[in-house]
């Protein structure tokens, strides 16, 4: 029997269990957006670091904006400056084993954008495990890891964070910088 399947295999029953978990009980009331956690995968972060124009966007500062990223040591060899989490950071039915990743988990953010593939498997665990107000990521036929999912044509990242800075201030959950 393949280790790593049987990881899989009870990773997706973690994500089952806690998506009717999360349907019943939703305590978190959404308010004023000051904290921000982002979960990326690295390539996009080598290619093209967003959180400036993002925080200027929310009109936050960049302290308020914590950062993890993906990283598939099969496919990336990236160095950035920026804490990742890997598929041997959770062990089965979805635990968290990795401290820096359980300390990210355990913030309270009042937002957690991803920005990861929507297959991405360790990325949606994390989704389900963080402690945030409102999930956002973008549109898929499973929208139930998010409150604010928004349809990007190719994933464009600037265009999602406008949309998504538009739909926040109309909720009047940033003050944008004009």
């Amino acid at each position: 029997m393949d280790i790593f399947n049987l990881k899989k295999k009870t990773a997706y029953k973690f994500i089952k269990n806690r998506l009717n978990k999360a349907e019943k009980i939703n305590n978190n009331k959404p308010g004023k957006i000051c904290s921000v956690g982002i979960l990326a995968e690295s390539r996009l972060f080598e290619a093209y670091d967003f959180t400036k124009k993002l925080s200027e966007n929310f009109g936050l500062k960049l302290e308020d904006f914590k950062i993890l990223l993906y990283e598939d040591p099969e496919v990336d060899n990236i160095n950035i400056n920026y804490p990742g989490f890997f598929e041997t950071d959770f062990g089965l039915f979805g635990k968290i084993k990795s401290d820096e990743v359980r300390n990210f988990a355990n913030t309270k953010f009042d937002l957690v954008i991803n920005y990861c593939a929507s297959d991405n498997l360790y990325a949606n665990i994390l989704i389900l495990h963080t402690n945030a107000c409102l999930n956002a990521g973008f549109y898929n036929e499973n929208n139930r890891y998010y409150d604010i999912t928004i349809k990007a044509s190719g994933n464009r990242i600037d265009t999602f964070n406008e949309e998504l800075t538009k739909y926040l201030s109309i909720l009047k959950m940033i003050n944008p910088a004009v």
